[in-house]
């Protein structure tokens, strides 16, 4: 069964959209859900009490951030995006983007940010980049004392397609889907 999540969106401080995710699939959560519905399979009255301790886990659950997920766009190139994930702010994660080899050295635009709530950031990104992997950018760079890097999170990807996979990650139905580069769509399997 899928985790139970709510969506909000919402504009960010720098004019780009913000999704707010709400994983609501927690053990104390889950149980009193779990004990409202098997008194709905019985039939029998689900009482206020209940109800109001459901409504309070679930406050309580949905005000737990844990970073966020950011979308940016290279500026010099076009459907090529980094996923990234960060516990402090985007702003603070790119303000010296031109001088790393992270992030291409070039300037980056913030193009969406999903904090997550109840999951951690990390995750999701994670989820996102194995959905995407066949289209992940490969490329070498060197950093400014000659090693090597390889930024392992940008993507020759269609915008509209990066928050499609979330919302098909987010409802359990990611393996369902492939992401086809010719169409620039996801598909069914």
């Amino acid at each position: 069964r899928a985790p139970s999540w709510m969506c909000k969106k919402g504009w960010s401080p720098v004019g780009t959209f913000t999704w707010e995710f709400s994983f609501l699939d927690m053990s104390k959560l889950k149980d009193l859900l779990k004990l409202k519905s098997s008194l709905e399979d019985a039939n029998l009255s689900v009482p206020s009490d209940l109800l109001a301790q459901i409504a309070e886990e679930e406050e309580k659950e949905a005000k737990k951030n844990n970073g966020c997920v950011y979308i940016l766009k290279n500026k010099y190139m076009p459907d090529i995006y980094k996923i990234g994930s960060t516990t402090t702010s985007v702003t603070e994660r790119i303000k010296n983007a031109v001088n790393e080899p992270t992030y291409l050295y070039a300037g980056v635009d913030v193009v969406e940010t999903y904090r997550c709530f109840n999951m951690g950031a990390r995750e999701l990104e994670d989820r996102v980049h194995t959905f995407f992997d066949k289209v992940r950018l490969n490329i070498n760079i060197l950093d400014e004392r000659g090693a090597v890097i390889s930024p392992r999170e940008w993507f020759c990807v269609k915008l509209e397609a990066i928050g499609e996979a979330i919302d098909l990650i987010l409802q359990g139905k990611a393996n369902d889907y492939v992401y086809d580069p010719s169409s620039g769509l996801i598909v069914a399997k």
